[in-house]
């Protein structure tokens, strides 16, 4: 008799095989079949339907979210994923703040070169863009987004606090291309943004100046706040009497950067060197700096946190980290295809990168 078919009234259970086995088979012949719809019965209501004790139903059911059926919500209720029923599909969901063309020119690099290795191996790579994932409160949206696509893993690109807790809550399979937040042990790749503004700031107290500035972004996302914990260490390590660092935040935009610049350069105690992440908002204060008519670095040095292509076209070059987004990309694949297997839980992967000393560094007499 099929796994799956109705007896009665009852679901049949075929023999000769583990009956939890059995369980599994009868739960996903009748869930492919269209049985139920959005939920699954209660455990009691199963349980008499399968003629089975409640601990071999529960064994069953765990399985069946492992596989990606089913997923237990509040309440001990369980959710009939919706995206198809069956195994989880050969298929890498990426979760993007904005479209591809607007993501930094290294980050759509590695993408590409990661679409190509996954195809080679006979997987895809799907873009999800959805804002509202990355909002104050993402639940209804991230269950929107992941519910309706039954990926085999997900990539997460650029993710909030909350956002990392409800994959991690949900066990959903997912890496994060960033930093993860304390208290989050997602499968992660990133650089060491903690040990880069450690040494920036380092290499600027080593070279002088005591007044040095970090400027951020004010969304708190993880690698920033490592990085202001990393900035702060420096200065705490180096035992200078008078050091003053400061952090400061932007908006992400253009004029939310100028503002900031404009704000720590207003006084004539302002600092002697600025270290600024991501390579937009750096490239906005080198020049913004010259506009108002400080010298770069005779009045006052910068480093980019970051790099990007462009930022070997400036006049004067920028000094800025790099880390290879090619070995990026291939720590992300291996991570991924760990993690899809069920291998991956909890591994980070942090890089280092590399002063690229550039023409914005001065000693401060």
């Amino acid at each position: 008799m099929p796994p799956g078919a109705t007896v009665g009234g009852v679901l049949a259970v075929p023999e000769h095989v583990p009956l939890a086995a059995r369980v599994v088979g009868a739960l996903r012949s009748a869930l492919r079949g269209g049985e139920w719809s959005g939920w699954l019965p209660g455990e009691r209501a199963l349980s008499e339907r399968l003629g089975v004790s409640r601990p071999t139903l529960r064994a069953a059911l765990a399985e069946l979210e492992r596989e990606g059926w089913v997923r237990a919500e509040q309440g001990k209720r369980r959710r009939i994923l919706r995206g198809g029923g069956g195994p989880r599909r050969r298929v890498v969901a990426m979760l993007a703040p904005e479209p591809l063309e607007g993501l930094p020119a290294q980050v759509i690099f590695w993408i590409d070169r990661l679409r190509e290795r996954l195809d080679a191996e006979g997987w895809q790579l799907e873009m999800h863009c959805d804002r509202a994932c990355y909002s104050g409160r993402p639940e209804r949206a991230l269950e929107r987004e992941v519910g309706s696509t039954n990926a085999g893993v997900w990539l997460l690109l650029r993710t909030t606090q909350r956002a990392q807790r409800w994959f991690q809550g949900r066990g959903v399979p997912c890496v994060l291309s960033g930093t993860c937040h304390v208290g989050i042990d997602l499968p992660a790749v990133d650089v060491d943004l903690r040990a880069v503004c450690r040494h920036a700031a380092g290499l600027l107290l080593g070279r002088g100046h005591r007044r040095i500035a970090l400027i951020l972004h004010a969304g708190m996302q993880a690698g920033d706040v490592a990085s202001e914990a990393g900035f702060l260490e420096a200065f705490v390590a180096s035992g200078h009497q008078g050091a003053a660092p400061r952090v400061v935040r932007h908006d992400g935009t253009r004029a939310g950067v100028m503002r900031v610049v404009e704000g720590l350069m207003r006084h004539g105690d302002g600092p002697t060197a600025l270290v600024v992440a991501r390579s937009a908002p750096a490239l906005v204060a080198l020049t913004h700096l010259q506009r108002i008519g400080f010298r770069v670095p005779g009045d006052v040095s910068l480093v980019a946190r970051d790099d990007d292509h462009f930022l070997e076209h400036t006049s004067p070059e920028l000094a800025r980290y790099r880390y290879d987004p090619a070995l990026h990309e291939r720590r992300v694949f291996r991570l991924l295809m760990e993690t899809a297997q069920g291998r991956g839980a909890g591994r980070q992967v942090y890089g280092m990168a590399r002063l690229v000393p550039g023409e914005t560094l001065a000693h401060r007499s």
